[in-house]
């Protein structure tokens, strides 16, 4: 299992949550989120993007209390 950090970014907000995910499990979480993020039109429009922790900076981790 992998860390990864789930990052839904609309125009004004951004929510973030950490998951475990198999191998499979991110793959299909990375599908949805390119479809989503394609769906959106314009930019205030919800975009999805799955990344490992271990590719971003601790400042864009969620704090732990949120997670």
């Amino acid at each position: 299992m992998t860390a990864y950090l789930f990052r839904a970014k609309g125009c004004d907000e951004t929510t973030r949550v950490v998951l475990d995910l198999t191998d499979d499990e991110a793959a299909t979480a990375r599908r949805i989120a390119d479809a989503i993020t394609a769906a959106s039109d314009y930019s205030c429009e919800p975009r999805l993007y799955v990344v490992p922790v271990s590719e971003v900076d601790e400042d864009e981790l969620p704090e732990e209390a949120d997670q």
